[in-house]
Formats: C-alpha cells, sequence, structure tokens
C-alpha cells in the first residue's frame, strides 16, 4: 500500500496525466485496463465505493498501469 507524501505524489502526477488526455483518450485506456483485469476485481474495486472501502484512491491505483 502507497502512503503519505508518495501518494500525494502519485495523485498529483495521476491528475495531470488525466488533465492532458482527451475524454476518448481516457475511455480507451479504461477499457485497456479493464480488459487485463479480472472481472471479479473490477466489481470489488466498484463495490468497495458503495460500502465506503477506500483504502486506496483510484488514481493511486491506476499508476501501476500507465
Amino acid at each position: 500500500m502507497v502512503s503519505g507524501d508518495l501518494s500525494e505524489e502519485i495523485h498529483e502526477e495521476n491528475i495531470e496525466k488525466l488533465s492532458k488526455m482527451t475524454e476518448t483518450d481516457i475511455l480507451e485506456k479504461q477499457n485497456e485496463i479493464k480488459s487485463m483485469l479480472n472481472p471479479k476485481l473490477i466489481e470489488f474495486i466498484k463495490n468497495r465505493k458503495s460500502t465506503g472501502n477506500t483504502l486506496l484512491p483510484v488514481t493511486t491505483f491506476l499508476v501501476t498501469f500507465f
């Protein structure tokens, strides 16, 4: 798990990357990531938001794929 200053640095880096991408680019990357992941993992990530389980910010999780 990434924490502290490193987590914030990763988050800021991802926000910067996302701000430079078009909506189409973002959707393409999302689909690319989804195609590499187990569908059960995707459901877990979606469901943790509704249950209040926010162990990692989403942008920190996604950094490993870019």
